[in-house]
């Protein structure tokens, strides 16, 4: 479901942010890009629903070169895919069911349903009911954050990019996380997750994610043998209650 092929990125200077980075995640996978800040994890997070490119290489998103694409079928492309951001991008005078609501309203689901779907879905990531209906503005920011899981999950979408998804959560929204990189994997389809948090990349290690680590020193490889810096996959095992 995606594909980076000899990716590279330049920052200030021409100093290489990502330097000919290659992998795939395919259907029923789920990719962690971990290392430390600066190492491009943000950058080639939003490569991936065409919010960014690369300098050279080529992305691939449903086997669709992202370059190739007009703007016309990026959009159509970014209907397929949910996607958190580190801005979390919510509408701040909008209630967290509105927040949540909006990818149903670009589906063209009815009102009546997309309020159950969109109140199913807070209920999910623990928002309580009493904070469903004022502006997000006025929400923490681990509220706020439940609020995108939400959002993300309202839609069952083919494909998951999420950058520093549990970025001001507990245990339990961990976990909630989790059950939905799970879910997706199950159902076929695929999830891309960038983090540097330590509590996730030990799931990922313990779940059996593939895991590209961005800051690890580069291992050249003949062609069609594994990098030592990318750890393979079996099938993802939903988490027992």
């Amino acid at each position: 479901m995606i594909a980076l092929r000899s990716v590279t990125l330049r920052g200030r200077a021409g100093r290489p942010i990502l330097d000919g980075v290659s992998f795939e995640v395919t259907a029923g996978g789920v990719a962690l890009v971990t290392g430390p800040s600066g190492s491009g994890k943000t950058a080639l997070a939003r490569m991936c629903y065409a919010a960014a490119r690369p300098d050279a290489g080529q992305v691939q998103v449903f086997c669709r070169d992202l370059a190739r694409l007009r703007s016309s079928s990026i959009a159509l492309l970014r209907r397929r895919v949910a996607v958190i951001t580190q801005e979390m991008a919510l509408l701040e005078r909008e209630s967290a069911l509105a927040n949540v609501a909006v990818p149903l309203v670009a589906a063209a689901v009815s009102r009546r349903e997309r309020r159950a779907r969109a109140l199913a879905a807070l209920a999910r990531f623990g928002l309580p009911d009493e904070l469903v209906a004022i502006p997000v503005a006025r929400l923490s920011s681990g509220q706020r954050r439940r609020v995108c899981l939400a959002r993300a999950a309202v839609v069952e979408s083919a494909l998951l990019v999420a950058d520093d998804p549990t970025a001001h959560l507990d245990g339990d929204g961990r976990l909630a996380f989790l059950d939905l990189v799970t879910e997706i994997g199950e159902r076929g389809g695929a999830a891309l997750v960038a983090s540097s948090d330590p509590a996730l990349a030990a799931a990922a290690m313990r779940l059996g994610w593939q895991v590209i680590d961005l800051g690890a020193p580069r291992v050249e490889t003949p062609a069609g043998e594994v990098d030592s810096n990318v750890v393979p996959f079996p099938q993802v095992k939903r988490r027992k209650a």
